[in-house]
């Protein structure tokens, strides 16, 4: 027969349904500042005033490997610690695909918030070549979970590189960011 020590089990659970409510509450949260986004794109996009409201950056990429996809919405900055961000949330829309032998890498926002959005990329924007790239990298396994890579360009790398990626994704999942540097993360 098995011995529960109930003070820590209860200790234990308490933490863990802390953890799981709070991580649910967040994920909800989070949801319906993307919910309010979404309907601010609606409205300028009924109202026909989308390209008015809304900006691009684009960087182009010339690579031997097209390999990459990714569509997603990342927010740089956290939508859910101020009223007023959570009423009018910042998000960046993402989306890098290949085209003509180049990726292109397209950042969408809304231009009232370009000075957040700008701060949030500059360490991307004033790199070049293949530090650029590397923080796409990061920039994609630290907040998009909908992104592809080609079966064939997966299972190029090694299995160590295999664990970093996954390890920096896992990391990344919920609303904590972790950086850390380690060339496996490229993934370009």
């Amino acid at each position: 027969m098995k011995i529960i020590d109930l003070h820590a089990y209860t200790a234990f659970s308490e933490k863990i349904s802390s953890y799981l409510g709070k991580t649910t509450v967040t994920n909800i949260a989070e949801a319906h500042s993307t919910y309010r986004y979404k309907f601010l794109m609606d409205r300028d996009y009924k109202q026909r005033c989308f390209r008015k409201n809304f900006d691009n950056i684009v960087v182009s990429i010339t690579t031997d490997n097209l390999s990459l996809a990714v569509n997603s919405c990342i927010s740089p900055i956290n939508n859910l610690i101020n009223y007023e961000d959570r009423m009018d949330p910042k998000f960046i829309l993402l989306n890098i695909f290949p085209l003509n032998q180049k990726y292109k890498v397209i950042f969408s926002f809304r231009r009232d918030h370009s000075n957040i959005v700008n701060e949030f990329l500059n360490p991307i924007l004033s790199a070049t070549g293949k530090y650029q790239q590397y923080l796409i990298s990061k920039l994609v396994l630290q907040n998009c979970e909908n992104f592809v890579l080609t079966p064939d360009y997966y299972t190029s790398f090694s299995q160590a590189k295999k664990n970093d990626i996954i390890k920096y994704f896992s990391l990344n999942m919920f609303a904590k960011k972790t950086d850390y540097e380690n060339e496996n993360l490229f993934l370009f």
